[in-house]
């Protein structure tokens, strides 16, 4: 009976602290570290490589495993190929520095450390990529050679390069395809263009580990068969230089493959005349650097006839045939800045419009606005009323137009345009507004000045026609303003306007009906003869107008 239970009890306490011990080892979370670089690194051979574990807690030891073993690593350890990496242990760094990565390092790259207080071992993983450039290339063409418009099927590819290089394909210096990322074999197609006849097709490979000069690189010429091409779009070749009573030489530039087979010369649509003219058949085609081949046709001794005849030569090959007709002209040969404009040229017209139409919008903006240079002219705001039935006004700078009409107002106010006063009976005036108002007709007839309101006119002798005329025009109607405003008043009492009247009295002449005075003005030159009109001749006036009430006075 004892001994059963002393079997049972300890049957029962085994299972119990087997379950202590793993719950007490669960409780600890596994620690967390951080490691840097956490993406995979390329480095080239030769050069450092830093890797580092960092735990959010002091720790005991620091292990590092890479492809082929394995390193203890201590605040301290300073070795050939490795030293320590990080601040130190207390502050939690495991790290390693690999002095001249070698290519056995490639690969996965991993850290241990053991933390205080902590059962459970940290870990952390990088990936070392050590680079090693491509070891060839090839560049692959469908075919040897192509006619024209045929589609084009090449590609290029690089071996052995880690990681994946770039690779690109070139047409002579133009880029016809690189390759994606990660990828070391690029793919083109395009149609077969005569112009691409001789251009090398470039297959190269670019990389981390090699420089410039060794990057891994096949070429290949393109070859592409087709028929004579045309020389330009116009239909007719100009050939320029010619002298007459010389010979002559026309050449022609023709783009072919194969070369022409047969070239056949007319002149205006006849075989050439022997005598006059030797035309040189495919025997003596010389090809040029360009790929081109050069035909000609010789004229022992041009002649002013032949610069109206038309040279036309047909070219054949296996593939067809092409006519080219030419004109002659002894004009020197143009160059090619005064046949063509450059876009430096087409920029420079453009920017110049531009000038000059935001030049002429400014301007009649300003002149309309009053602004900047034309800001002199512009009325004071209390004076808008005043002027606004004005046409012209008497200003600086301003200067009248022969054969102009203009009509002017002034006002007893000071304004910033002074122009010509209006009289009014002073008893009907109210307030300091228009004055005096006149139209001035300006014409160029023996240098006479013609100023007029509507039913007559004032007329002033000038000093003559022209800037000198318009200058002596203006200050004459300037004088007369000013001496209006200082002899003129508005009245603003009933005394002030008996004043008035009886000054009016004493200066208008007695001699009128109806309220209205005629006179005869003239303003003169000093020194000039006086002129004696005769009865039957023309005159013009000024109207001076009296008040209603001194009507009868007069």
């Amino acid at each position: 009976m004892t001994l059963c239970s002393t079997i049972r009890l300890r049957t029962c306490i085994v299972p119990i602290l087997l379950a202590l011990c793993t719950a007490s080892v669960h409780s600890q979370s596994a620690p967390r570290i951080m490691v840097e670089p956490r993406e995979a690194k390329v480095v080239k051979i030769g050069d450092n490589f830093e890797f580092l574990c960092k735990a959010n807690k002091p720790i005991m030891y620091c292990s590092i495993k890479y492809t082929i073993g394995s390193l203890s690593i201590r605040e301290n350890t300073k070795k050939d190929t490795y030293e320590y990496f990080g601040k130190n242990f207390q502050n939690g760094d495991c790290g390693v520095r690999f002095l001249g990565v070698t290519e056995n390092l490639h690969g996965n790259i991993s850290c241990t450390v053991g933390i205080v207080d902590n059962d459970l071992e940290g870990v952390g993983y990088t990936n070392l990529i050590v680079a090693i450039p491509p070891n060839s290339v090839e560049l692959s063409i469908d075919k040897k050679e192509y006619k024209e418009k045929e589609e084009i099927v090449m590609s290029c590819k690089a071996y052995g390069g880690r990681p994946a290089p770039t690779v690109t394909l070139y047409l002579g210096n133009d880029t016809l395809a690189t390759s994606k990322p990660g990828q070391d074999v690029v793919n083109h197609n395009r149609q077969a263009d005569y112009k691409d006849n001789n251009k090398k097709v470039i297959c190269k490979a670019t990389h981390i580990a090699s420089s410039k000069d060794d990057a891994k690189m096949t070429e290949r010429n393109l070859i592409i068969q087709f028929k004579p091409q045309p020389i330009n779009n116009l239909g007719t070749i100009n050939k320029f230089g010619f002298f007459e009573g010389v010979e002559g030489i026309i050449t022609l530039d023709i783009f072919s493959n194969p070369r022409p087979s047969k070239l056949s010369w007319k002149v205006d649509n006849e075989a050439p005349d022997l005598a006059l003219y030797y035309p040189m058949n495919e025997k003596n085609v010389v090809p040029n650097d360009d790929g081109s081949y050069a035909a000609k046709f010789r004229i022992y001794k041009v002649s002013r006839e032949d610069v109206d005849k038309t040279f036309t030569l047909i070219a054949t090959n296996q593939f067809g045939s092409e006519t080219y007709n030419v004109k002659i002209s002894f004009d020197p040969t143009p160059k090619e800045e005064e046949t063509s404009l450059g876009a430096g040229s087409i920029v420079a017209i453009i920017v110049a419009v531009l000038i000059v139409f935001v030049a002429i919008v400014l301007t009649l903006f300003a002149r309309t606005t009053g602004r900047w240079c034309f800001a002199a002219g512009v009325p004071a705001q209390g004076d808008k009323e005043a002027l606004e039935d004005s046409d012209t006004h008497v200003k600086a700078g301003w200067l009248p137009t022969i054969g102009s009409s203009y009509k002017a107002v002034a006002t007893t106010e000071e304004a910033s345009s002074v122009t010509l006063p209006k009289i009014i009976d002073p008893q009907i005036n109210t307030a300091p507004k228009a004055v005096l108002e006149t139209n001035i007709d300006i014409e160029e007839s023996g240098g006479v000045l013609q100023s007029s309101d509507t039913e007559s006119a004032d007329k002033v002798a000038a000093v003559g026609a022209g800037q000198h005329a318009g200058i002596r025009i203006r200050n004459y109607l300037r004088d007369k303003i000013n001496s209006f405003k200082t002899s003129s008043k508005v009245p603003t009492s009933e005394e002030e306007a008996k004043d008035a009247e009886a000054a009016e009295q004493k200066t208008a002449p007695p001699t009128a009906s109806d309220g209205v005075v005629y006179a005869e003005l003239e303003l003169r030159k000093p020194g000039d003869t006086p002129v004696i009109r005769d009865d039957g001749e023309k005159t013009e006036y000024a109207q001076i107008v009296i008040p209603a009430q001194n009507a009868a006075k007069v």
